[in-house]
């Protein structure tokens, strides 16, 4: 069982993750990475491999239902990071 602060952390890169799947990337400035971000972010989701189930578990998750909502949301947002960004300004 991990710590609370732990399983903290664990919930802050899943969310950090969403965002980046959804669009929402703050670290990255040029839309090249920005894309390659988002397309990481996405995949780590649709592939549901060990790490992301790892990671479900230790920021006490359940994988699968999470996996569901998480690409349900993102699939909305299917929009490119550069249009995204456009529609910004």
């Amino acid at each position: 069982m991990e710590s609370r602060s732990e399983q903290q952390l664990w919930c802050a890169v899943i969310h950090r993750a969403y965002e980046d799947a959804a669009g929402s990337i703050a670290a990255v400035g040029d839309p090249r990475s920005r894309r390659r971000a988002q397309d990481e972010a996405r995949t780590w989701f649709h592939d549901n491999g060990r790490d992301f189930r790892w990671t479900c578990d230790a920021a006490g998750f359940d994988a699968d239902s999470l996996r569901a909502s998480v690409l349900r949301s993102i699939a909305g947002a299917r929009q490119p990071v550069a249009e995204h960004e456009a529609a910004k300004t």
